[in-house]
């Protein structure tokens, strides 16, 4: 009886069904798999955007706390436009002046206006003579001002020109300074959020 079931005919016929049931069967069961995968990804997708509704009004304080802090933020900084450098000079002069420094040279070393960040970052030496004495002054309102400037480094001749007298100072500071048009025009906002 064995036999006769396993005839060439019969073999036939079951491979001919298998093969059916592989090219019929399995494109089915993969299209069904695709299917329940996109459907979990909808699912997925449906439960984030559920949780962002229901948290809605704490992502809205989240973000007003993160507009002041780029607000507060952004007077530390300069506008990145075409006269920035213009402004920092003029800036820097400033504050040389009133500290009693004379001037007697700038140069711009460094300018990532290609910066992949939106942060644009600056570099000058500023060259000075003047006394001693005043120099510390302007290095003190340097770090005090109201943008973030950073002394990167700074070399000073001191003379001395008796035991009473401090000296006269000659040297050069580099200074790093930063521009965003991005982060400075943040507290003008021009797309609110609202609640409703």
């Amino acid at each position: 009886m064995e036999a006769k079931r396993l005839t060439r005919k019969n073999l036939i016929l079951v491979l001919a069904l298998l093969l059916s049931l592989k090219f019929a069967l399995m494109p089915l069961i993969e299209w069904q798999s695709d299917r329940i995968d996109e459907l979990a990804a909808k699912v997925r997708q449906l439960v984030k955007v559920d949780s962002v509704i229901q948290n809605k009004s704490f992502y809205l304080s989240e973000l007003e706390a993160l507009r002041a802090s780029v607000e507060k933020n952004s007077n530390y900084i300069y506008r990145d436009s075409d006269s920035t450098k213009l402004s920092v000079q003029q800036d820097l002069e400033e504050i040389f002046i009133q500290g009693g420094l004379e001037v007697t040279g700038f140069n711009w070393v460094l300018d990532s206006r290609e910066s992949p960040e939106s942060v644009r970052v600056l570099r000058g030496i500023v060259y000075f003579s003047g006394a001693t004495s005043t120099m510390v002054k302007v290095f003190w309102n340097i770090s005090s001002s109201s943008r973030l400037i950073r002394i990167v480094d700074w070399r000073q001749q001191i003379q001395r020109y008796g035991p009473d007298i401090f000296g006269m100072t000659a040297g050069n500071v580099t200074l790093e300074f930063f521009a965003s048009d991005k982060y400075y025009r943040a507290s003008d906002d021009d797309t609110e959020i609202t609640d409703g």
